[in-house]
């Protein structure tokens, strides 16, 4: 499970006061949407690692995020592929492993769309659109807790901030609020996360862990 560490976004509707009308020619501001303003989804995680040692591992990491913003009629699917590493706190022997986890995602997919929606105030409207990006910038921090199971069987339990860029630099949004000034761009997110998964030890037999 994630949850968006973000603030408010001054362009949703439950923030419609914020609104700001057009004045002269100037019909956008240089704020950005916060996209993943109450945000919370579902991560997926996939990652095949090679422990250097008892202390080390490093590999590659694949990770799914589906987002859902009900207040803010929003949704986004986010794919990531990057490399990733472990520092162990204690020898991966243990039966019980506290360790450090980091990761770097050098391949980033996003879908973000939202819906036509009105506020509470009739004449503020936000319109529908969708949008797919490419970045190259994303990570993850964790610190977890593996607990012996079998010789070949972790399980594990992390709690983690991650980051997400959402558009390329120079990406520029061109929505029409109507009356009022609209967003330049979309902002990225930085959220928290909880899960709990299983590692499953190959290779030397079936004593993976008796180095």
């Amino acid at each position: 499970m994630v949850v968006a560490a973000e603030g408010d976004d001054p362009f949703s509707l439950k923030n419609s006061d914020k609104w700001v009308p057009i004045s002269g020619s100037n019909g956008s501001t240089s704020d950005p949407i916060v996209f993943f303003t109450a945000a919370t989804g579902i991560v997926y995680k996939l990652s095949a690692m090679w422990e250097v040692g008892e202390i080390f591992s490093a590999g590659l990491a694949f990770r799914s995020i589906q987002w859902n913003m009900e207040e803010e009629h929003r949704t986004s699917d986010m794919q990531s592929l990057g490399v990733q590493f472990r520092i162990n706190f204690a020898s991966n022997t243990k039966k019980v492993v506290p360790y450090f986890q980091g990761a770097y995602y050098f391949s980033n997919s996003n879908y973000m769309e939202q819906a036509q929606a009105t506020g509470s105030s009739p004449d503020k409207t936000q319109p529908a659109f969708s949008t797919s990006q490419k970045t190259s910038l994303g990570f993850d921090a964790d610190f977890g807790l593996e607990v012996k199971v079998s010789n070949n069987l972790g399980l594990q339990f992390t709690l983690g901030f991650m980051g997400t860029q959402a558009t390329e630099p120079g990406y520029e949004l061109d929505l029409d609020y109507g009356a009022y000034q609209g967003p330049s761009n979309l902002d990225g997110v930085f959220n928290y996360s909880l899960s709990t998964g299983l590692k499953y030890y190959v290779g030397r037999g079936a004593k993976k862990r008796d180095f």
